[in-house]
This record gives C-alpha cells, structure tokens and sequence, in this order.
C-alpha cells in the first residue's frame, strides 16, 4: 500500500495538538462566525465552534451519526461529571476538570449529551478566562 501524498495530511504523532490545532485553526478560518471547526473523515461528524458569549458560554455547530445535528446549539462551561475525550482537541478529560457541555433545555437532554469540550480547547480560538 502506497502512502506517499496520503501520509503528508496527517499531522505526526509526537505534534503538540495545540501546535495542531493553530495550525487547523489558521489553515481553515472557516465562514464568518465559525471560529473553528472539527470534520472527522468518513465519521460524518462536524462540529463547528460558532461563538463565544462569554467564559461561561459558547454556541457550537454539531452534526453526527449517532449525536443528532444541532445547527446553533448553546454549551455551557461546567465541571465534567466523568472522563471523556474532548470532541475538538481529542485530548482525554479527567473527572471534574473544566469543560463545555450541551445545555439542557426543558429538562430535555439533546442527543450529544454526553459530549464535551474542554475549556482550555475552546479557549484556544477565543479569550475564554479561566
């Protein structure tokens, strides 16, 4: 199997992902309003981080599979009820640590519920204060 042009759009293994990400972030501004945005190749996952209210606040972009597609949908910044992986950085997130999480509207909980995004992530493409 040739790996030749295929391998150069794969970012190495040992790249800082917040050198990655810069990189993402600069390469694909993306349209107005989309301050970054996640495509999974043949995942049929997008996920577009629209806006940033406030440290608390950020409105994203969500398409999945398996999470639903939400066109503007509001996250907000809370502790993580439970390990996980960020959804734009593909970091691991630890039990209570930082992030942002879909809002519950009506008691209804959207179908990526359980998705997150770690606050330093999001902080990246905004000034998100700690």
């Amino acid at each position: 199997m040739s790996t030749g042009a295929h391998q150069q759009d794969i970012a190495p293994r040992d790249e800082n992902i917040e050198s990655r990400i810069d990189r993402d972030r600069d390469a694909f501004p993306g349209p107005r309003g989309v301050v970054f945005n996640v495509a999974k190749p043949n995942s049929g996952r997008r996920i577009d981080l629209l806006e940033v209210i406030d440290d608390k606040t950020i409105v994203v972009s969500w398409q999945s599979p398996t999470g639903g597609r939400y066109g503007h949908q509001t996250w907000i910044r809370t502790s993580a009820p439970h390990a996980g992986v960020c959804a734009i950085s593909g970091l691991p997130i630890s039990r209570r640590q930082e992030v942002f999480r879909p809002k519950v509207i009506a008691g209804r909980r959207p179908g990526n519920w359980d998705e997150m995004i770690l606050a330093s992530a999001a902080r990246r493409f905004q000034n998100i204060d700690d």
